[in-house]
């Protein structure tokens, strides 16, 4: 199986250069098919609070559900073109090779061998700790929460952002903490397969463009207004200088499709996951890289 990992959270970046383009570059086999049927097709977790649930009103919301707005309004103009396939956690990357999903937002972690990575997580932790544990390993969220909550076990382990999300969704949260101890170091990420590079870059390019929105104090309140700025970076953001969009087959308001409609990367974070909501995550490495995070995006020029 091979897929390729666009990372939500950058420190480290290897790219390469494309080639300077005249006009707009054709549409390559991803998103040609992402055009003909008019929909992007995104494997979505059945329930994780915080990152993708179904709202009262039938609504997908969440920080990945509206990551993948920002590509659907990036690639078709319209945020509201998805189709949502609710996958497992075994099923999610076979759906992405196959091609029955054109990208996987779904707390996928970016691992070198990831299939059972948590649970090697817990038991080298253990280890290291002289610590004596039995797994009790669940396919789904749902499952591990019910039986944490009927005394079947006594602790469980997760990414951090989900145990906070988890924790959440519980009777009475304050009766349950979060403890401190990082055990692994996996950041969330969007994935995509391998071998179409001109689709690995739409949906690089939309993760940092959203980064960058927010370094510069773009917003989806005042996109509009930045859209006169007179400072050429802020301009080649939503498209009034140069053929950034161009270059990866797409119009040049590419950038300023997925701000209007989503907003940049803080106003996604702290809608979903930020210390106002449910989850009451602080920023810390996921803050830019101007206050001390990991978050930085090369520039679009």
């Amino acid at each position: 199986m091979s897929i390729r990992i666009t990372l939500l959270a950058l420190a480290g970046l290897v790219c390469t250069l494309p080639a300077m383009a005249q006009s707009m570059a054709p549409a390559g086999p991803t998103l040609t098919a992402v055009r003909a049927r008019n929909n992007l097709d995104r494997g979505a977790h059945p329930g994780a609070p915080g990152f993708g649930v179904m709202d009262s009103r039938g609504v997908y919301t969440g920080f990945e559900a509206d990551t993948c707005r920002a590509i659907a309004a990036v690639v078709l103009g319209d945020a509201s073109r998805i189709r949502w396939f609710v996958l497992t956690s075994a099923a999610r990357l076979a759906a992405l090779q196959s091609g029955q999903i054109d990208v996987l937002a779904r707390t996928t972690t970016w691992t070198q061998s990831r299939d059972t990575a948590n649970e090697l997580n817990l038991a080298d932790w253990a280890r290291s700790n002289r610590i004596t544990i039995r797994p009790v390993v669940f396919e789904q969220n749902d499952e591990m929460r019910i039986a944490y909550e009927s005394g079947r076990c006594d602790a469980f382990s997760t990414d951090a952002s989900q145990l906070a999300g988890v924790r959440s969704a519980l009777p009475r949260p304050a009766d349950h903490m979060v403890l401190p101890d990082i055990i692994s170091k996996e950041p969330l990420a969007v994935a995509v397969r391998r071998g179409d590079d001109q689709w690995f870059d739409i949906v690089r390019w939309t993760i940092f463009a959203l980064i960058e929105a927010e370094e510069f104090g773009v917003t989806q309140a005042n996109v509009d207004q930045m859209l006169r700025s007179e400072r050429p970076e802020i301009r080649r953001l939503p498209g009034v200088l140069g053929d950034h969009g161009p270059f990866m087959g797409l119009d040049r308001r590419w950038a300023y499709n997925a701000i209007k409609a989503v907003g940049n990367y803080g106003e996604i974070f702290e809608r979903h996951l930020g210390r106002n909501t449910p989850i009451g995550l602080a920023r810390g490495i996921n803050d830019l890289w101007t206050r001390g995070g990991l978050m930085y995006a090369p520039p679009i020029r």
